[in-house]
């Protein structure tokens, strides 16, 4: 036995202990993959209650708005005086105004409710993007555990 192969066969035997041989390195690789993976799922979880928590905080000021607008509405249809109709030309020129106060405010309030059907369909459209790389993580760490 010469003097090389000692030596690499004492390499080889250490590399075995500490598990770098083929099989080793192999194992290795693969545990790293995992951890990366599940490191990834975490990050994904996090930012869905990230996002959980902005949604509700975004719906709540959006809600608060249509509330006050809803009143906005009512009171707007409520907002007729004794001056706005002493004569008939001037019932007739205050309900031009009337009507488009009216429609002024409800526009907004459509508007706001449209908004806030986007920022649910925005937050269930990003959820379920989460959802679907959380599965795709989760099937790699399957077929490589």
């Amino acid at each position: 036995m010469s003097t090389q192969e000692t030596k690499l066969s004492l390499r080889e035997r250490i590399l075995a202990i500490l598990k770098l041989d083929d099989n080793g390195k192999l194992e290795k690789f693969f545990k790293r993959e995992v951890k990366t993976l599940n490191e990834e799922i975490e990050t994904i979880e996090m930012n869905k209650q990230s996002s959980a928590l902005q949604l509700k905080s975004d719906l709540s000021k959006i809600d608060n708005q249509i509330e006050d607008l809803q009143v906005a509405v009512d009171e707007a249809y409520e907002a007729v005086t004794i001056e706005d109709l002493k004569s008939n030309e001037s019932m007739g020129s205050f309900s031009a105004t009337y009507w488009t106060n009216i429609e002024r405010k409800e526009a907004v309030l459509e508007n706001l409710i449209k908004e806030r059907t986007r920022i649910q369909e925005r937050y269930d459209e990003d959820l379920k993007g989460r959802e679907l790389k959380i599965a795709k993580r989760t099937a790699r760490i399957s077929k490589i555990s």
